[in-house]
């Protein structure tokens, strides 16, 4: 919206175009996959760059931009950069989790379950111990 205001103010009309991947991109994001897959398949952090130069370095070559469509631009350039940081630390995260179903290597897999017999076995036990405790209507 903000851009196409700028273009507006300019004296230019915003010219829609259709994506020719929107449909695939739509399948991709629907799917069955995991979050890890999906951004894979979905190829948004193609745009990343490690140190070096990015997609966005030569926008302000051109010399002739003026000041509120600089700002503007360097605007998009910051919150651009930063969803890619964060789609990058998404993906690490993503990367670090095992597997559906896999073994862990450090003894917890099953550990939830485990707990929540533990759980179940403390609170059958501390019924027994209520009931025993209670006093029998006799004598």
């Amino acid at each position: 919206m903000s851009f196409a205001k700028r273009i507006n103010e300019l004296g230019f009309e915003l010219r829609e175009t259709e994506d020719p991947t929107h449909a695939k991109q739509m399948e991709i994001a629907r799917s069955d996959r995991s979050d890890l897959d999906k951004l894979e398949g979905l190829g948004v952090l193609r745009f990343c760059a490690e140190d070096g130069p990015d997609i966005f370095d030569g926008l302000f070559r051109d010399h002739s931009i003026d000041i509120r469509t600089g700002e503007l631009l360097g605007r998009y350039i910051a919150e651009e950069r930063d969803t890619l940081r964060l789609l990058t630390g998404c993906r690490d995260a993503l990367a670090c989790r095992p597997a559906a179903g896999a073994a862990t290597t450090d003894g917890s897999a099953g550990l939830e379950d485990k707990i929540d017999a533990l759980t179940r076995a403390v609170d059958e036990l501390r019924q027994i111990v209520c009931a025993q405790a209670m006093p029998t209507g006799g004598a």
